[in-house]
């Protein structure tokens, strides 16, 4: 168990929907030129690890800044993400 009480972000579950509108978005962001993202900062801590194991199947790096209640994920493309676009 984690300090405080805390079950962890595998206690937790995310619904379809947010599943899809993630899945969406990560995914039209890597088929854009944009070279990186933030996301929202009122995502729940298994939101942003949904993310960031999405982003990483997707060939997108991510990474979680700040400090709460202003903590985002930063996701940008690498230069292998940019080639595996352009050959598709």
């Amino acid at each position: 168990p984690k300090a405080n009480g805390e079950l962890g972000a595998a206690s937790f579950v995310i619904s379809e929907s947010s599943k899809i509108r993630f899945t969406t978005l990560l995914t039209q962001f890597r088929d854009s030129p944009t070279p990186d993202m933030k996301m929202p900062t009122d995502l729940t801590n298994t939101e942003r690890k949904y993310i960031h194991e999405l982003a990483r199947g997707l060939g997108l790096k991510s990474k979680s800044e700040g400090k709460a209640p202003n903590r985002f994920i930063k996701v940008w493309k690498t230069t292998q993400t940019a080639v595996s676009r352009d050959v598709e």
